[in-house]
């Protein structure tokens, strides 16, 4: 067959199928084109298919790309949301569904080494509910290979790409666990460890079902990214609690010390939180009165601070006596500015007698040093007379001498 021209250097296949046409409809002769015309309009369409098959399929890659990361910063946004890792896990959980799974589980190891199922996600409420009853049913197997046991065990992911039919009757614990786990129409799977500082936390499990699904390494890899995300938020949030537990138990034990010893403990140990409430020293049975005018919200014991006397003041203002000796009022009652509530003891967590005094505003404690209750002479005449005297012999108990100064004064 004569050719006018030389062959072309060919490329990728679309591009051959169009140079190669372009170049027989030049080099050949008019006569031998119209002989084979139809062989290549046909090449020419299927140069066309090619061409749209390959631009949809990167169409639908792109689409998967931005699918992913639209999952992923979702994913963390929720993550980073709240340091209650079990509520923001089963939030993944349902993000995951049916995004990238028709079931989707999260488990966490609890202190004692054993997984806890944390959540279960699926776009049927119902189906929920029959996965609770297959785990409480049929628990998972600890030495069956391929599942979470041996995720955890490992710390390196399972990934069955697509699940054949005896796969899950070789599962199966009876007829009725193989009639189900058919029913599931179970495809593909992966499951994948929550990791931190080279331990396993836990695990998340992709389960593939109805939708027809079967995983590839793609997949694969978004479950990974998602599990290190994961991963670095319950750890975060168990560092955070280990802090406040610890700030917590040092909070209590320095100002335990702090109230025992009865002396600041800042300037020794550079301690900066203030000491809640003041230690005033008084001998036994000395009597407490009415800091103001309130109604008692607290008489009886109250744990570490023994006997107590709590007021409510005017204002959302309140006070606590503690460590007492005796209490005389009652819950409900109201007092009034220098009445007796109570007297001096060494009630509850205390080394000797002495009042505990603390001073709250709003609920939280305040300095009491700080606070001033304004006094107001509501007495007159031989009212007023009477009660500075009931105030002097409550003030006298217990005082060495306070007898013997009175008789003198009184001549007798």
């Amino acid at each position: 067959m004569p050719f006018t021209q030389a062959p072309p250097e060919l490329g990728n296949q679309y591009e051959d199928d169009r140079v190669l046409r372009s170049y027989l409809n030049r080099a050949l002769p008019a006569d031998v084109r119209a002989d084979i015309e139809p062989q290549l309009r046909a090449l020419g369409a299927l140069a066309g298919a090619e061409l749209y098959a390959e631009q949809r399929a990167r169409r639908e890659a792109a689409d998967q790309a931005r699918q992913r990361a639209a999952f992923l910063a979702e994913a963390g946004t929720a993550l980073s949301a709240s340091l209650d890792y079990e509520r923001t896990l089963k939030v993944v959980a349902g993000l995951a569904v049916p995004l990238i799974a028709d079931w989707c589980a999260v488990d966490i190891v609890d202190n004692d080494g054993r997984p806890q199922r944390l959540a279960v996600a699926h776009v049927d409420p119902e189906k929920i509910e029959l996965a609770h009853r297959l785990e409480q049913q049929y628990p998972a197997d600890p030495k069956a290979p391929g599942g979470m046991h041996e995720v955890l065990r490992t710390g390196r992911p399972s990934y069955v790409p697509r699940i054949a039919p005896d796969a899950l009757d070789r599962a199966a614990r009876d007829d009725e666990h193989r009639r189900i786990l058919r029913s599931l129409r179970l495809t593909s799977f992966m499951c994948v460890p929550l990791l931190a500082q080279g331990k396993t936390l836990g695990t998340i499990t992709f389960v593939s079902a109805e939708s027809g699904r079967e995983y590839t390494e793609n997949d694969l890899r978004l479950a990974q990214e998602l599990a290190a995300r994961a991963s670095l938020a319950v750890e975060n949030a168990r560092a955070y609690a280990r802090a406040h537990e610890a700030s917590r138990l040092k909070d209590e034990f320095l100002a335990t010390l702090s109230h025992e010893l009865r002396t600041p403990l800042n300037a020794v140990l550079g301690y900066a939180r203030m000491h809640r409430g003041i230690d005033f020293g008084a001998h036994y049975g000395a009597p407490i009165v009415a800091a103001s005018d309130g109604q008692v919200v607290r008489a009886g014991w109250a744990g570490g601070y023994g006997q107590q006397v709590r007021l409510a003041h005017a204002a959302g203002m309140g006070t606590s006596y503690s460590h007492m000796s005796r209490i005389v009022v009652a819950p409900g009652s109201f007092v009034h500015q220098g009445q007796l509530i109570g007297y001096v003891g060494s009630s509850g967590l205390s080394t000797g007698p002495h009042l505990h005094y603390e001073v709250y505003r709003g609920g939280v404690a305040v300095n009491p040093m700080g606070v001033r209750f304004a006094s107001q002479a509501l007495l007159a005449g031989e009212d007023l007379a009477r009660f500075k005297a009931r105030l002097a012999q409550l003030m006298a108990i217990g005082t060495p001498g306070a007898a013997k100064d009175d008789k003198l004064k009184h001549g007798a």
